[in-house]
């Protein structure tokens, strides 16, 4: 299982024939792959690399944390 990180949610919609109500939150792809990356696809391609772990963890509240950095001020937020 695999899970798709990017994907336009309006055309996943049309494909699916969602009803307006529904919003698609996650797309799983489930099979066999012919080959493992070393490394996630989006660093793979040069879409976002991966970001320090001590950026990521806080501690009692948002950005409390030595080196932590408000990390979505750098990811555009999907168009839902």
């Amino acid at each position: 299982m695999d899970w798709v990180s990017i994907f336009r949610s309006g055309a996943l919609s049309d494909i699916l024939s969602l009803p307006e109500s529904v919003v698609a939150v996650a797309w799983l792809c489930l099979g066999y792959v012919e080959k493992l990356y070393d490394q996630p696809e989006l660093a793979a391609k040069g879409w976002a690399s991966r970001l320090p772990l001590e950026q990521l963890i806080y501690h009692d509240a948002w950005g409390q944390c030595e080196g932590a950095r408000d990390v979505t001020s750098d990811v555009t937020p999907p168009a839902w």
